[in-house]
């Protein structure tokens, strides 16, 4: 049987010392820190812990790595002391904080360069309110709870500042997130849960630190889908030939920028701000943010550069090389991008008398003119917009990639706007 012993390593200069578990293990020795300090006092002159409130709480820690211990059986007899210390410190019960852990999680996806970091720590901060506090041990997060905090987010005004109507002078009170929003966040409540199983339960073992799974019973609203504006071929064309005059320079980046979008296959606005490629033989290859980190592939497209869309990739090129487009110089965040944009359109709609449009609207407007205009077929389209198909991963691991198919169907879409 592997062995734990607590002892006192040094002190330091302010007079305290952290405990140190010794495992050994096989006749070899490994040191485990533990988060329990001790000053002078509470340790004897041989080096003995002699406050009983300290010795109580490491006992505990002892207690959980010992059990972990006694779950491994006779698998410990082939571990090295190295695996045993793996084992024990990473999967033994202990009080796991889903925030602590979902927030680690978020911060790694900042750090791979994924907006979609916002909605998580948005899910957190929402659970922190629900709950009222600033901890939630992962094994709370039960059916029960999964129910009443969908209960609370239907009838809980989302928070965020009151702001005043532009047209009616009156506060906007804020309302509930809404389906959508429950959706969203129960979705990533979701996946947080899964990738705390994957960390911290070992089923070989059968060591289960996490036991809820509340996702096997729980029915997620059914969610409306958002009305999106799309524009017609005639619509398209009055925003294509528009003579915008040269003072309305949001206007004109807002145009040209939902057209540069559109002839790109509904390039989204976080990878035409972001991607760091480059123009090669006439094409562009990029990995779609929104899905990179659910593909096996990176979600990676090669988009060819249409005739139209040539000066439009000219104009906005960044001269420096860093980044496929010069957005980034202009401002700060993706989310300041789109804000710009969506204002100048806003403008642009009114000043053309279309209806309103948002950019993401000329993903949009791509996709209906392909399917109802060009009648391409539903599998092509869905190819072009980069969307998840996790029905046909294995049997496209046996096709050699080409986009050929979405290239023609991109130049049948923009023919429809020729005169």
């Amino acid at each position: 049987m592997a062995n734990l012993t607590p002892f006192i390593h040094h002190f330091q200069k302010n007079g305290t010392a952290r405990v140190i578990l010794l495992l050994t293990h096989k006749s070899q020795r490994k040191k485990i820190s533990t988060e329990v300090f001790v000053t002078r006092a509470d340790v004897t002159k041989g080096g003995k812990i002699k406050s009983e409130g300290i010795r109580n709480e490491i006992d505990k820690i002892i207690s959980g790595y010992r059990n972990t211990i006694i779950k491994l059986g006779f698998a410990i007899n082939s571990m090295s002391i190295d695996d045993l210390k793996y084992a024990i410190t990473n999967l033994s019960e202990q009080n796991i904080d889903f925030y602590e852990f979902g927030q680690e999680f978020a911060n790694k996806m900042k750090a791979d360069g994924r907006s979609s970091h916002k909605n998580v720590t948005a899910t957190l901060n929402s659970l922190k309110r629900f709950c009222g506090s600033n901890s939630l041990p992962v094994n709370q997060i039960t059916l029960d709870f999964i129910r009443r905090y969908e209960a609370w987010l239907k009838t809980t005004p989302a928070f965020r500042p009151v702001k005043k109507n532009k047209k009616s002078g009156k506060p906007d009170i804020p309302k509930p997130i809404g389906t959508r929003g429950i959706t969203l966040y129960m979705g990533i409540i979701r996946h947080l849960l899964n990738q705390a199983r994957l960390k911290y339960n070992d089923e070989e073992n059968g060591i289960i630190n996490i036991k809820v799974n509340p996702f096997l019973r729980y029915k997620m609203p059914l969610e409306q889908p958002t009305e999106r504006t799309v524009l017609s071929v005639e619509q398209m064309r009055t925003l294509i030939n528009a003579e915008i005059p040269s003072s309305q320079k949001r206007m004109k980046l807002a145009r040209d920028i939902f057209l540069l979008s559109f002839y790109l296959i509904g390039m989204n606005a976080e990878d035409l701000f972001a991607s760091k490629t480059a123009v090669k033989n006439g094409t562009i290859t990029y990995y779609r943010s929104k899905t990179t980190g659910r593909r096996k592939d990176r979600a990676k497209i090669i988009v060819r550069v249409e005739q139209e869309a040539n000066e439009l990739v000219k104009n906005y090129a960044d001269k420096e090389g860093e980044r496929l487009f010069q957005f980034y110089k202009r401002y700060a965040t993706t989310s300041n991008f789109t804000v710009a944009l969506n204002k100048g359109l806003e403008q642009l709609a009114g000043y053309l008398t279309l209806p309103k449009i948002t950019f993401y609207s000329a993903r949009h407007t791509w996709a209906t003119l392909a399917a109802n205009e060009c009648r391409i077929n539903i599998y092509t389209i869905h190819k072009a917009l980069n969307h998840v198909d996790t029905k046909m991963q294995i049997t496209k691991t046996y096709i050699r990639e080409d986009f050929r198919d979405i290239w023609d169907a991109n130049r049948q879409v923009i023919d429809l706007l020729k005169h």
